[in-house]
């Protein structure tokens, strides 16, 4: 369903459509350039890219510490051999 929209000049704004969507908005108040090269408007920028989501991926598996967890040892059994 398409929405109407006062089409006035505002200093600063361009209006233009969403790369995903046929929805019309203002850049950049309310349009804005995602990491996948495409426009998006605010309906379609609230759910995340795959592109987004593996980047996100990538930098967590980079901040993991190499630190080995040391884990308090306790009474060993009579029938462990080891």
């Amino acid at each position: 369903m398409a929405s109407m929209r006062h089409i006035g000049h505002e200093p600063g704004q361009v209006l233009m459509q969403c790369s995903v969507c046929p929805n019309v908005a203002r850049y950049p108040s309310e349009i804005r350039y995602c990491t996948d090269r495409l426009f998006r408007c605010h309906l379609c920028t609230e759910t995340e890219t795959r592109l987004d989501y593996e980047r996100k991926q990538a930098t967590s598996r980079g901040q993991r510490d190499q630190q080995v967890l040391h884990f308090p040892g306790g009474v060993v059994p009579d029938w462990y051999e080891g």
